[in-house]
């Protein structure tokens, strides 16, 4: 977590993309069925993969426009930068710092920093690259709006074998089901909830965290899973529609950003 600490007190909102992309890229690894010895290097991986943004000057990292084509290569120094500081940690899996250099690397070789050849992208790499472009189109920017998860999801499969490695596109798809994590939604009940992940056979079911009550007040947060409640009659709780992120002053970003902040209470 050292390392994450880093990110933070550098840049907020890049250290809440790499804990997202470590949690995404955990559970997807763990979906296409990689062995458990391996999940916490995948998840190292999605944490560390811009760790060369610590190197990236503020004025380009945070520019609230489009960068210059001197800008962006600055921006695209990211990889090898990253790639050199993970180098000089004893001990470190070698994959952590070849998906730091290599998860900009696209299938049709048009990649960066080094036009690889797809045999050559790691499967780690690939699946960080596609966790990664998902994050960052469905995240608010200061420069724009992140996109509704839908249409993240139709842009990963449009340009599945270009940019991305195909079969895993399709299978990220079948991971985050009609409501992807991170998605807001409004319950049969009136609640507002996020939800936190789902599950291949109840894609209308998922696990969700609920934040607002049915009089859209804030409450004690509460984690329900939609596809496994007590038999209760009528009332039991089910998705009556997908919400805007931002809705009802609800957001991924800022619920994120408050477990971050929340202090430990063992804490003398």
């Amino acid at each position: 977590m050292l390392w994450l600490t880093r990110i933070k007190e550098r840049d907020a909102y890049t250290a809440e993309h790499c804990l997202r992309v470590a949690i995404f890229t955990i559970a997807f690894a763990r979906f296409i069925g990689l062995p458990d010895e391996d999940l916490e290097t995948a998840g190292l991986c999605g944490l560390l993969h811009d760790i060369g943004k610590l190197k990236v000057p503020d004025r380009i990292l945070n520019k609230p426009g489009p960068l210059t084509p001197e800008e962006y290569a600055v921006m695209q120094a990211h990889t090898l930068l990253g790639h050199q500081l993970l180098l000089k940690e004893p001990g470190l899996d070698r994959i952590i710092s070849d998906v730091t250099l290599h998860h900009h690397e696209r299938m049709d070789g048009r990649g960066y920093p080094g036009q690889l050849p797809e045999h050559q992208i790691s499967r780690f790499a690939r699946l960080v690259a596609i966790i990664d472009a998902y994050d960052a189109m469905t995240s608010d920017r200061c420069y724009r709006d992140g996109m509704p998860p839908a249409d993240a999801v139709r842009l990963l499969y449009r340009n599945r074998g270009d940019q991305f490695d195909a079969d895993l596109v399709e299978s990220f798809i079948r991971l985050i089901g009609i409501y992807p994590p991170g998605s807001l939604v409004e319950l049969n009940t009136g609640e507002i909830a996020l939800v936190i992940s789902t599950h291949p056979a109840r894609k209308l079911r998922p696990k969700v965290e609920i934040l607002l009550d049915a009089d859209k007040r804030p409450r004690t947060p509460l984690v329900i899973d939609l596809g496994n409640q007590p038999e209760q009659g009528d009332s039991l709780r089910e998705i009556h529609a997908p919400l805007p992120d931002g809705a009802y002053d609800v957001s991924l970003q800022e619920r994120i950003r408050q477990l971050m902040v929340k202090p430990d209470n063992n804490a003398s």
